[in-house]
């Protein structure tokens, strides 16, 4: 016989679904695929360290195996990409993480500043079947990690251009190695549009797909971070995946490989995406049901009680025209814990939804899902007013309603890109131009002044420039407190005890036209 099929599996941007309707799902997928003809490996694309309550605990509060990782090494994954949420916890427990795994981690671009040498070891695999075809996969990372991140959580590691590392390591592995396909997996995803070229977001090196596209000698890339789901057999010769995000898919990329004397070569490529309509896998159930049942009491422990349904969230939308108790709550959280005179903050997820009757650490958790530190950062009201003209960018008034705009849901969703500010008063205007909608903005009663320096609390993110904010970086840094905003929340609704949901902050007064 001289053809054979090789099946690549993919998963990425999973943050943290490893039981139920996640990857225990997904296994089931997979059993069945390795049960089929041909060669099977499994890949991992980055972001599966964060995004659950569950894995809050485990970075936090358990000296127990870190449950993702359990999962995979149940699931017996092939390798891992590193991906930008990795670092949200430290790198100390990034480090435990690989090493807890029974695959390995790669990432050519992510190198040790003493040595130079990749951060964790040889940045690709060659993956060989039993026939010896032998597939070299590389690993690469946007490198606009230190943008977003604590700089505590990624010291002593530099972050190279991914588009040329990944040229250097592609030539070499072709050289030394001489493998019958190569593949690049990539955490980023593309910023243009796939087929025209078009600029879908501001070219800031986050998402260097279509660069990668053009390296000679590759025959498939795998994409994430920005939870799309891309299949594309043939751009520029390349077949390209993107499996969406959260378990919900799982990829696959079909080699079909035929012998020609003692040569292997390609002679069909294809992607594809799997949903899966199976029951969760019981090896993945019973691999983190420890980790599981220990975070679920710490989940459930009762904090506070809300006495009005003010606090919950039905709509984001209407939430985001006209401000919400929940959002308050975290302005006050903010505003009291560093005697910031003003605070600015976001939805992070359009399924949070906000609190009911009994407040559990869960919950907080449940709402605010992401482990952003506070800091302090003083701005000019020039500043202040143009970051707030890129945030009030997120409305379209289209035939006299009120909508998204296409920038905030294009080439990805970015709702929680959308800012709330607290401590000031301002009116909207949607009929005049974008960058000039602002039409006044109040401090304690009186006009901010553009030139006049105020005290702003927000998240490390934001103040970073992150989420389409650079302006923000114009400002000095001034205070940084050291415990996450999601903590700060379970502590003051702790000390706190009942939460009335009283609407504590003027916010935004939005308005149709200016005529209103």
């Amino acid at each position: 016989m001289n053809k054979h099929h090789v099946h690549l599996l993919v998963t990425s941007d999973v943050h943290g679904q490893y039981r139920e309707n996640g990857l225990a799902n997904l296994d089931a997928v997979i059993a069945k695929k390795r049960k089929e003809d041909g060669s099977v490996f499994l890949i991992d694309n980055g972001d599966v360290l964060q995004g659950t309550p569950a894995l809050d605990f485990a970075a936090d509060q358990s000296d127990m195996p870190h449950p993702a990782i359990a999962a995979m090494n149940a699931m017996r994954y092939d390798m891992a990409v590193v991906g930008n949420h990795e670092f949200n916890y430290g790198f100390a427990m990034l480090e435990q993480a690989v090493e807890e795994s029974s695959f390995p981690w790669l990432s050519a671009n992510l190198v040790r500043e003493t040595s130079g040498e990749p951060l964790f070891g040889e940045p690709y695999r060659l993956l060989e079947t039993e026939q010896g075809i032998r597939i070299a996969v590389l690993g690469v990372t946007t490198f606009r990690i230190p943008w977003w991140e604590q700089p505590s959580h990624i010291e002593g590691i530099r972050f190279d251009e991914p588009v040329s590392t990944a040229k250097t390591w592609v030539k070499h592995i072709r050289n030394k190695h001489a493998p019958d396909a190569m593949v690049i997996s990539y955490h980023g995803g593309f910023a243009q549009d796939l087929h025209s070229g078009e600029w879908l977001e501001e070219h800031r090196g986050e998402n260097q797909g279509m660069e990668l596209l053009q390296i000679e000698g590759i025959d498939a890339l795998i994409t994430g971070h920005q939870h799309r789901s891309i299949t594309e057999n043939n751009i520029k010769g390349v077949t390209v995946i993107q499996p969406g995000s959260h378990a919900k898919q799982l990829g696959e990329i079909e080699l079909v490989f035929e012998k020609n004397s003692d040569r292997w070569s390609i002679v069909s490529k294809q992607a594809k995406l799997h949903s899966p309509e199976m029951e969760a896998s019981l090896a993945v159930l019973e691999a983190t049901q420890a980790q599981t049942d220990a975070s679920k009491k710490w989940l459930e422990e009762r904090i506070g009680t809300a006495v009005s349904h003010d606090l919950e969230i039905t709509d984001p939308l209407q939430l985001k025209q006209s401000g919400h108790a929940y959002v308050d709550l975290i302005h006050t959280v903010q505003m009291q814990a560093t005697g910031a005179e003003i605070s600015v903050t976001s939805m992070l997820s359009e399924s949070s939804p906000g609190f009911k009757e009994e407040i559990t650490i869960g919950d907080v958790l449940t709402n605010y899902m992401f482990p952003n530190m506070l800091v302090v950062v003083e701005l000019t009201g020039e500043v202040i007013k143009e970051a707030i003209e890129q945030s009030v960018s997120y409305f379209a008034l289209e035939k006299d309603d009120i909508r998204v705009s296409k920038r905030f849901l294009e080439p990805k969703p970015q709702h929680y890109n959308y800012d709330f500010w607290g401590g000031i008063a301002y009116t909207v205007c949607l009929d005049r131009s974008v960058g000039e909608r602002v039409t006044h903005i109040s401090h304690q009663g009186k006009p901010l002044d553009p030139k006049s320096v105020y005290s702003v609390a927000m998240n490390h993110y934001r103040a970073a420039g992150g989420g389409m904010y650079p302006m923000l970086t114009k400002g000095k840094l001034v205070d940084q407190v050291p415990t996450r905003i999601s903590r700060l929340l379970i502590d003051y609704i702790k000390e706190t005890g009942t939460l009335h949901g009283e609407r504590t902050h003027e916010g935004m007064i939005l308005k149709k036209t200016c005529n209103e």
